[in-house]
């Protein structure tokens, strides 16, 4: 829930109260860290969703190589055009041998406004990552003909009266769709299966 900030301060959101059962709060903190890190350093943050499977058969040794690969690839290909990026990804596995990721990506929303871009590069470096020729192994988690991504803005600090008022309204509403993609990814279902020694999450440095 947020908590009361002015058109003068920075935002900052308390943690959600969870079933610590159902949640990972070790994941959960560490995605909304890096969210509120983001909207703190930027007026516009754009939170994207994604999902990575193997294909069946594949040689997979029980680490997370191929999915450290990826994003650090992709992040560094972003850095090139001095887009600031924030991630968490989190490992499962249910009734496969081989198990499947997924990934809260947050880019500077005032560089980049469409996700498109950022998930068509997923798909192309996963796919020379693992010497896949085919299609369908990255989601972009467009359910029933929705989007896999969220914009947030930031209250503007010159706003003030109704505008602002309708702004804070949109950003509340922005961040709880936010907050409803990263409980998914914090969920205690289908984790807990992971070779030992072997990471089920992992995110980028602050700062």
């Amino acid at each position: 829930m947020l908590q009361a900030f002015s058109s003068q301060t920075y935002i900052e959101f308390a943690y959600p109260q969870v079933n610590d059962e159902a949640y990972r709060q070790d994941i959960l903190s560490q995605i909304i860290a890096r969210l509120n890190w983001m909207i703190n350093h930027h007026n516009k943050v754009l939170f994207i969703r994604f999902d990575i499977r193997f294909p069946n058969g594949y040689p997979h040794d029980g680490n997370n190589h191929e999915i450290s690969s990826l994003l650090r690839r992709l992040r560094e290909n972003l850095g090139y055009s001095s887009v600031e990026v924030q991630y968490t990804w989190v490992r499962e596995r249910v009734g496969s041998p081989l198990p499947h990721y997924h990934v809260a990506m947050l880019v500077d929303g005032s560089k980049i406004q469409n996700p498109m871009g950022i998930l068509l590069e997923a798909d192309r470096i996963w796919n020379h990552t693992i010497g896949y020729g085919g299609t369908g192994l990255v989601n972009f988690c467009c359910h029933d003909g929705g989007v896999g991504h969220v914009m947030l803005r930031r209250p503007s600090s010159v706003a003030e009266g109704e505008a602002l008022e309708t702004a804070q309204c949109q950003f509340r509403d922005a961040y709880d769709d936010a907050m409803r993609r990263i409980m998914y990814l914090a969920k205690s279902y289908s984790k807990g299966n992971t070779p030992p020694r072997v990471r089920e999450f992992g995110c980028t440095q602050m700062g």
